[in-house]
């Protein structure tokens, strides 16, 4: 153990009498050297940098759609600002005015990269069109009530795979 510390204090003294043509030296482990410190300071960030607004309405490319009790609820709010006028058909020489729809349903793409729910999932859909301020929660959430219920669908966990259809 004695030889060892002799070897270290050998090591750590020569460290000092090298003489190397850069000026990288610890002036704590080799006082005899000069070397110039120089302090940098790095001012707090004054303004914030992220883009409000962006992305823009309507283009989110998913959106949280999730409930954990009395500790997470949120609400995805889709907005469909025109609907088609005119069905288009292939192969044919004209188009098909659309008069009415007998039956109809939302396509969710599902994020299957996460966990997976243990229990039942319930997709509910409300007719949330206003005429106040689309972009005010307040004004919104009290739109979700049973005379503006468009309707549901429970899914099983193992049925979550990649997409959903409510009606």
């Amino acid at each position: 153990m004695a030889l060892l510390v002799a070897v270290a204090a050998i090591v750590g003294v020569s460290a000092c009498s090298e003489n190397l043509d850069s000026s990288a030296a610890c002036p704590s482990l080799c006082p005899g050297q000069s070397v110039t410190l120089q302090d940098t300071i790095l001012p707090a960030i004054a303004i914030d940098s992220s883009v409000p607004g962006f992305p823009a309405i309507g283009q989110e490319p998913f959106l949280l759609v999730a409930g954990r009790g009395d500790t997470l609820e949120t609400r995805g709010i889709i907005r469909f600002d025109s609907l088609p006028l005119v069905f288009h058909r292939t192969n044919a020489a004209a188009d098909s005015a659309i008069t009415a729809v007998d039956s109809a349903y939302i396509r969710f793409q599902l994020d299957t990269g996460g966990v997976k729910p243990g229990a039942p999932v319930t997709i509910s859909l409300f007719d949330v069109d206003t005429t106040a301020a689309d972009t005010v929660t307040s004004a919104l959430a009290g739109l979700f009530r049973p005379d503006r219920f468009l309707g549901s669908a429970t899914f099983a966990p193992e049925s979550l795979v990649d997409s959903i259809k409510v009606p």
